[in-house]
């Protein structure tokens, strides 16, 4: 933009339409308009290109690098966990991802400052997948997680919150804190937690609604979460910003699609080809 309007005020200043000094103060507003506007939501601005020193990128060494080194970094911290679950305990696991979100955190705020999006994206991805966690463990610290067996469950009268309350509240959660991610970064795969939270919430409140009214088919719930993913992604597609977030949506309702008709599959004789 900036090149093609140089071109073309030389070319109004040769014609004689403007004079030398419009030219030069005709640039100076445009130079500082751009500023302003970059100012005013750097990390908004169209595939970072006002904000980040990353150039844009598709599937090349350096994007497929940041997700082999994610990938690692979440099993090197998983496997920590995991491994040491029953040695830590409840206020042991708290500890640990409180100081895995610290670490997040500021990794996120290192790669802002140095203005490298993608990373900053990253750090924010991890910072989301952590809040369940954290929530978690604090629950169980406190003593507020206590869950029934799965066969007092079936009951009509059990509370919700004791059966399904706990998973609904940890999917809110990650809900919650992936649409504060996506509104501090346009970062479309932070719309995947997101997504991922709300599919979880929905799925355990139609099982319980489902469940009061009597037997149900398991797949259903399933049917009614994967409607739901599509409808927001098509909404989400036909109002599409700055970033694609409604490609990753349509990816986890495809995958919420296809669990539901195995498990229709394999639950009702009756919806069987053969």
């Amino acid at each position: 933009m900036g090149s093609r309007l140089r071109d073309l005020l030389d070319d109004a200043v040769e014609r004689g339409l403007i004079t030398s000094a419009q030219r030069t103060q005709l640039l100076a507003l445009e130079a500082g308009e751009a500023r302003a506007a970059r100012a005013s939501n750097p990390r908004l601005s169209g595939d970072f290109l006002a904000w980040a020193r990353e150039a844009p990128r598709g599937l090349n060494a350096i994007s497929i690098a940041y997700a082999v080194g994610a990938l690692i970094v979440l099993f090197a911290l998983g496997w920590f966990l995991a491994d040491r679950w029953a040695v830590l305990g409840p206020s042991g696991i708290l500890v640990v991802s409180l100081t895995y979100l610290a670490l997040f955190g500021a990794a996120a705020r290192v790669f802002s400052r140095e203005r490298f999006a993608t990373a900053h994206g990253v750090a924010l991805l991890f910072v989301v997948a952590t809040v369940p966690l954290v929530l978690w463990a604090a629950l169980r610290t406190v003593g507020l997680w206590d869950e029934l067996p799965p066969p007092l469950c079936r009951d009509e009268f059990v509370s919700f919150w004791y059966c399904r309350g706990h998973v609904a509240v940890l999917s809110a959660s990650l809900l919650a804190a992936s649409l504060l991610g996506m509104r501090r970064l346009a970062f479309g795969p932070l719309m995947v937690p997101g997504a991922l939270g709300l599919a979880v919430a929905l799925r355990e409140v139609v099982v319980d609604v489902a469940r009061a009214g009597g037997p149900t088919i398991t797949g259903w719930p399933l049917v009614v979460v994967a409607s739901v993913l599509a409808t927001i992604a098509y909404e989400t597609d036909r109002r599409r910003g700055v970033a694609d977030y409604a490609r990753w949506l349509y990816i986890v309702a495809a995958l919420f699609t296809v669990w539901a008709l195995v498990a229709l599959f394999e639950s009702d004789p009756t919806l069987r080809p053969w």
